[in-house]
């Protein structure tokens, strides 16, 4: 038997979760069952922290907007400019804003699912 602490298993269920969304959007033999996505789906959620525009593409491709939480350095965490673009690189609204995301979708991920995930942050009557 192998002994975990919490923390770590805690990564472990992570991980796992991770690998089963990700190979379960390749249609295959190896895909998990529908119904183990779907809890999973459930209970793990993704963001967009420190993502180029390709990660963030990719992230979309694969996780359904309902689990993508926008996230961002805060700002002058990550100081510079990108010498490509000419943006700051803490400037990660703007990915998500590129990336085509019908209305709905983005208002999940600039805002809903944050309120879903994080119920305090409504605010009292």
């Amino acid at each position: 038997m192998i002994e975990v602490d919490a923390e770590s298993f805690f990564v472990i269920v992570v991980v796992a979760a991770v690998a089963a969304i990700t190979v379960a959007a390749v249609p295959g033999p190896f895909a998990p069952p529908v119904v183990v996505v779907e809890l999973l789906l459930g209970i793990v959620f993704f963001d967009t922290c420190v993502s180029p525009q390709a990660g963030i593409d990719c992230l979309l491709s694969v996780i359904p907007a309902d689990n993508v939480l926008f996230a961002s350095e805060m700002v002058g965490a990550v100081r510079g400019v990108d010498p490509e673009t000419g943006h700051h690189y803490d400037d990660t609204r703007r990915y998500v804003d590129a990336a085509g995301l019908d209305a709905a979708a983005r208002a999940k991920v600039f805002e809903a699912n944050a309120r879903r995930v994080y119920p305090r942050l409504e605010v009292a009557p």
